[in-house]
């Protein structure tokens, strides 16, 4: 199985503008894309994590953190959610 070389925040990046002027949204509805096409990348900033064996560095990307955004806490949502179902 290959990975998807575009996710949801690669698509509202690339038309998450053109979305807003045709539609129109919320100002909530509008932060909540834009954290999500912000996610794990270098515009929400990161950590550089070095090996001290091999001295082989990483970046981390930050991410959104929103409940949203299928990247951060879209599966912790889900698994709430069936909880709750469940107690009913």
């Amino acid at each position: 199985m290959t990975k998807a070389s575009y996710g949801l925040a690669r698509i509202v990046e690339l038309h998450g503008e053109d979305y807003f002027a045709v539609h129109g949204c919320y100002a909530s509805e509008q932060r909540i894309l834009f954290d999500i096409g912000r996610c794990r990348t270098s515009k929400m900033g990161g950590h550089r994590y070095r090996c001290t064996k091999c001295g082989k560095e990483e970046i981390a990307y930050n991410s959104c953190r929103n409940r949203h955004c299928p990247q951060c806490l879209g599966s912790k949502t889900g698994k709430w959610l069936a909880a709750r179902v469940s107690e009913l």
